[in-house]
């Protein structure tokens, strides 16, 4: 499995990081940003650029302890 370590910068700098998250579509991410595209199957880069990305959306995923308590509106 494939682990990124930084980024590198337009002008040829880097920033190392433990962790890099990309906030753009998927199909841009697998195919424009990382410079290997044969390090992704070409069935889940064929998956990821084959969806419409233009609407905005937010998804987030919450990692809780327990169920969330829910109190009635006053």
């Amino acid at each position: 499995m494939a682990r990124w370590t930084g980024v590198r910068l337009r002008d040829g700098s880097t920033i190392s990081a433990p962790i890099v998250i990309s906030n753009l579509a998927p199909d841009t991410t697998l195919t424009d940003l990382i410079a290997t595209r044969n390090m992704f199957p070409a069935e889940l880069r064929s998956r990821v650029s084959g969806r419409d990305h233009r609407a905005s959306f937010v998804q987030i995923h919450f990692a809780l302890d327990g169920l969330p308590e829910v109190r009635p509106a006053l």
